[in-house]
């Protein structure tokens, strides 16, 4: 595979079809449709509509998990859909599973343009903790790979995340309300840096891990992929004539692997792996709805050492680990809530509302949004005059974390002389609008929300939403009761 074509995978349609979002896996059911003509044509004129709606180069197919009866139906498929696609100048890429006996992996090479070998989950959620894709049983499975696939085809996907194990009873049952579950790589820093417990790099296996005890005193168990097993995989597959990558899972990779993605062959690459930057996830901490920033990302110092005779990072040890944003919640309470209303006043619903509150004697926050309240004045000094608390929501509503900080002093300020010079109040509370008030979950969001509480306000979050807004269906009473019930 030549670059440019690496780089139509950007813009390329990835479907995965047989993944059941409410079982949480893999629907063995799609044997039905791959074994169905009918409905593998019916697919295909599906997939040809979608892609032809905007600027796609092509599509990528990842199957996974399906019984042995439906693999001559996928091998019909591919190759239906390869006939398709190269007949319009477009692409097809499939991903795979490795060393799984089922798939004729030669068959499968020649009916497309290249094929995604997905070189991770040596162990998962649900079986024995262990490393996620140590560097023998990593490099074993290329071997086997280029066997059958070849090399101007093969594209050697890596992982960068791990997995939380939760050690079982002795009848191998969790604990209730307990999963396995996967973690960011910089899920995997806090974890080890809240339970004070320093993370190993196994010398076998090549992998970095840890275990602790939670509040139950339960053990659990963190295998996770960073950028020195990142760095190690490249050079091994490169070392094999394997010269194209793909990453699992952007967003939670440690970010010094960028460093490294187009130079891992470099004597020097190591070296860029040193200086640790944080990860996108923010430290959340508590529980509530007020919100208040206590600390500020810092980069994590690690130290590495490499074999000489195999050129592999053999251990690594941090000095200081990344920290992201520490995000602290305050405010929870089992026995009262806080009525908060966004976006008004509205002419037609915020009077009705006031209307309900003071028939229950029931107090509440509107965070108001500037221009609403300049064009409806009289609402406005109903909710103040009612007794209300009133919040700053901006002045036109936008995402925060998508404007400059000066603009978003600009609509606080605009919001703030409004309502001193209509109220005459001053705001203390302040909810960003968008998903950013649900929490700050990343650096990008938590940023501009530190420059806020900066300027004196105190931040207000929105984590319990009546989603009442949402008119895709509009819900009825009874339905947003029972959604806020299931968020207790």
């Amino acid at each position: 595979m030549s670059p440019d074509e690496a780089r139509t995978l950007i813009a390329e349609q990835v479907w995965d079809v047989n993944f059941d979002n409410d079982t949480n896996d893999f629907s063995p059911a799609v044997v039905d449709f791959l074994n169905n003509p009918a409905a593998r044509a019916r697919f295909r004129s599906e997939i040809a509509l979608y892609l032809a709606s905007d600027r796609y180069h092509g599509l990528m197919i990842d199957f996974e998990s399906f019984p042995k009866k439906g693999q001559a139906g996928y091998l019909a498929l591919l190759n239906e859909l390869g006939s398709d696609l190269h007949a319009k100048g477009m692409k097809l890429y499939v991903s795979v599973q490795v060393r799984n006996s089922d798939y004729n992996y030669a068959a499968i090479s020649a009916a497309v343009d290249g094929v995604v070998i997905m070189n991770y989950d040596e162990h998962y959620p649900g079986g024995t903790p262990g490393a996620v894709a140590s560097q023998d049983w990593f490099t074993n499975n290329l071997k086997a790979a280029i066997k059958d696939i070849p090399k101007n085809k093969l594209i050697c996907a890596i992982g960068n995340y791990g997995y939380d194990w939760v050690e079982r009873d002795k009848k191998g049952k969790l604990p209730p309300g307990m999963i396995d579950h996967s973690v960011s790589v910089q899920e995997a820093w806090i974890g080890s840096s809240d339970a004070d417990e320093d993370i190993d790099y196994d010398g076998d296996a090549l992998n970095p891990h840890f275990s602790y005890l939670d509040d139950d005193n339960r053990h659990h168990y963190v295998w996770f992929l960073d950028g020195v097993t990142a760095l190690n995989e490249m050079r091994a597959a490169q070392m094999l004539g394997i010269q194209t990558f793909a990453l699992w899972r952007l967003g939670s990779e440690d970010r010094t692997l960028w460093r490294v993605w187009d130079v891992p062959g470099e004597a020097s690459a190591p070296d860029r792996l040193k200086d640790v930057p944080p990860g996108q996830d923010v430290d959340m901490e508590g529980d509530g709805e007020i919100l208040r920033i206590e600390g500020k990302p810092a980069d994590g110092e690690r130290e590495i050492s490499i074999d000489k005779d195999t050129g592999l990072i053999d251990d690594e040890n941090f000095k200081t680990l990344p920290e992201p944003y520490r995000v602290a919640r305050y405010g929870a309470s089992k026995n009262e809530l806080a009525l908060t209303f966004d976006d008004g006043p509205d002419p037609e619903w915020t009077p009705k509302i006031l209307d309900v509150l003071k028939r229950e004697h029931a107090p509440a926050a509107f965070f108001l949004i500037g221009i609403q309240a300049e064009k409806f004045g009289s609402v406005a000094q109903r909710i103040y005059r009612e007794g209300h608390e009133i919040g700053n929501h901006t002045f036109t509503h936008p995402d925060i974390s998508e404007i400059s900080n000066e603009s978003v002093v600009l609509e606080l300020n605009l919001t703030e002389r409004l309502f001193a010079a209509e109220l005459g109040v001053q705001p203390l509370y302040f909810r960003p609008p968008y998903s950013v008030d649900q929490e700050p979950d990343t650096n990008d969001q938590a940023a501009p929300v530190y420059h806020v509480q900066g300027l004196g306000y105190v931040i207000i979050g929105n984590k319990i939403d009546t989603n009442d807004w949402d008119e895709h269906p509009r819900k009825t009473t009874q339905e947003i009761i029972d959604l806020l019930n299931t968020r207790k």
